[in-house]
């Protein structure tokens, strides 16, 4: 029997940590969660990756989705590999550290026993059998099918719990992790003696022949950093094509990018409101923070044809290269952009930088007959012809810069400073 499932519009999370306890919070709308304090749930420790999963409303609806986390996500004891619906009294897991409890309002859809995120059970009591023609009472059958019912739900949690340590064992590669009022360290099995930091690993990145392992991952990971969404769609097409133009990007640009740290984090965040990552990514796909040059106007490469819409008072357009004016110049187009577009839609907004704002508006245009869903295809819109090819390979090179950037030890920069960590 099945029942009518309510939609859970509301739902209250019991979050469990060991150094910090538990605490709760009531949720109505999509919520990020990670490592890093800009995250609606904010989750301070080293294994939970810094933007790590999305709970998202849909239509009423809460759906848990992995940001392409190294760690992982596991859901009632189950790795997740794609967005799942969530219900009362399922259990979030993340990095092995964090369990995060789901308890939605009366009437809404409810967890089985065995835990299971995709099968449902009936909600409504079973009314006890009439006694038997053999001499047994209905009392004595509904008594013993409860203890069956009881002992397949133990079993059921036993598995669970084994199943979930397990993940969670790999997920940390062989280590146990000590839980202390000081900063986490993760002791060796072998050896109790040495003792390591041991923040979420990079994830490993394979290139080879054209075909990349891990780029999907880390692509989907940067993007859910970027707009705070999941559930992207990487076109395999798309990803063969950002993977080959990693090779473009790996250098180490640590020097440069902390001689702009601060005029990014001005310019970008202070003053506009954006995530100081798309400063450096941008500076690092235009020119490789100056060490190419394509004519445009400082290290984003903006043409003069746009720049000259924000020169002010009696500047001319050679003071727009200076560090402090590149910036407020690239932040200040690229903050006309990404409004005209969804928040989901960042993409769109960044195949259309270095452009008039006008082009940017015809692209909105096409996009608002597509289904948002789509949308989220990308690479499906190129395809499609709604997104030009120009367009498309700047998204391209973004990303290609964007990993390589935020993700150094990925690519064999083992002395490079992330983007973010700048």
């Amino acid at each position: 029997m099945h029942y009518a499932k309510q939609a859970m519009k509301e739902m209250k999370l019991i979050i469990t940590n060991p150094r910090f306890g538990s605490r709760e919070m009531k949720l109505a709308s999509s919520a990020s969660i990670g490592r890093s304090s800009d995250n609606t749930i904010y989750i301070d420790e080293p294994s939970v990756a810094r933007y790590h999963a999305m709970i998202e409303l849909r239509g009423g609806d809460f759906w848990l989705n992995d940001l392409g986390s190294t760690n992982g996500t596991i859901l009632n004891g189950v790795a997740l590999t794609a967005a799942q619906p969530l219900k009362s009294g399922d259990t979030i897991s993340l990095g092995g550290t964090t369990a995060i409890r789901v308890i939605a309002p009366e009437g809404a859809a409810t967890a089985p026993a065995n835990h299971s995120a995709s099968s449902d059970v009936a909600a409504t009591p079973v009314p006890a059998p009439a006694p038997t023609e053999g001499g047994v009472s209905g009392a004595h059958v509904a008594v013993a099918g409860v203890m069956v019912i009881l002992v397949l739900a133990f079993v059921g949690v036993a598995v669970w719990i084994v199943r979930s340590k397990s993940a969670d064992q790999t997920a940390k590669n062989g280590t146990l992790t000590y839980y202390t009022p000081t900063p986490v360290v993760s002791k060796s099995i072998a050896s109790s003696d040495s003792t390591k930091p041991t923040p979420e690993p990079v994830k490993s990145v394979t290139l080879s022949a054209g075909t990349a392992t891990g780029i999907e991952g880390l692509v989907g990971r940067l993007a859910g950093q970027l707009s705070g969404k999941g559930n992207y769609i990487f076109d395999p097409e798309m990803i063969q094509a950002i993977a080959a133009r990693t090779s473009d990007y790996r250098v180490d640009v640590t020097a440069n990018a902390q001689n702009y740290r601060l005029e990014v984090q001005r310019a970008f965040s202070a003053a506009k409101g954006m995530n100081p990552l798309y400063g450096h990514i941008l500076a690092m796909s235009q020119s490789k923070y100056g060490q190419s040059s394509g004519g445009g106007i400082g290290i984003w490469q903006i043409p003069p044809a746009i720049a000259k819409d924000y020169v002010s008072g009696s500047e001319d357009l050679s003071a727009l290269s200076t560090p402090k004016r590149s910036a407020d110049l690239a932040a200040s187009h690229l903050q006309e952009l990404l409004p005209l577009f969804d928040g989901q839609d960042f993409m769109y907004a960044l195949a259309c930088f270095g452009q008039p704002k006008s082009k940017a508006g015809e692209l909105n245009q096409k996009l608002q007959g597509i289904d948002p869903n789509d949308r989220r295809d990308f690479w499906k819109q190129v395809k499609a012809g709604i997104v030009p090819r120009d367009g498309a390979e700047k998204v391209v090179r973004f990303f290609a810069a964007g990993i390589v950037g935020e993700y150094p030890g990925s690519f064999g920069l083992t002395g490079a400073t992330a983007f973010s960590e700048l």
